[in-house]
């Protein structure tokens, strides 16, 4: 079985793919280390971070949308961490009440964070054993980052 990735994991600005990451998204925050996701994940990241804004709402739909799915198919597919999709799903809602606290290159870091957790098929395909631990590795990154440690959310 994977292990599971945590930010310790992370070697943070080591690789010339780390930098150039860190270089072309620069503008959306000085200090926001790419490096500290997991490494498959930066490619979905980055893409996410280049998408216009979306409208909160539509987001919480989306994150509600998604959970609901999973929960469904939950019933033939065993692997579903239903535990930590709830927990996701209540940490990015909370993110999205505190939306109007955020810069505009702070929004952009919590909509990429957002939408991987709703991509299904991102660096960990989300029905597999280990599929959202990516999810939460990206979303803890983006919320540490943000100074909302509260939202952390604990892998088990």
């Amino acid at each position: 079985m994977a292990r599971r990735f945590t930010p310790q994991d992370a070697n943070c600005g080591a690789t010339k793919r780390s930098n150039e990451l860190r270089e072309r998204t620069d503008g959306l925050s000085e200090s926001f280390d790419p490096t500290c996701l997991p490494p498959k994940a930066m490619g979905h990241f980055e893409r996410l971070t280049q998408a216009p804004p979306v409208d909160p709402g539509e987001l919480r739909t989306s994150v509600q949308a998604y959970v609901a799915g999973l929960r469904d198919a939950s019933g033939t597919t065993e692997f579903i961490d239903l535990e930590l999709a709830t927990a996701l799903e209540a940490a990015s809602l909370a993110l999205l009440d505190r939306f109007d606290q955020l810069t505009t290159q702070q929004t952009t870091l919590a909509q990429a964070a957002i939408q991987y957790f709703v991509l299904q098929d991102d660096a960990e395909n989300d029905l597999s054993v280990i599929g959202l631990d990516d999810d939460a590795a990206v979303f803890n990154a983006v919320v540490r980052h943000l100074g909302f440690s509260d939202l952390v959310v604990e892998l088990p």
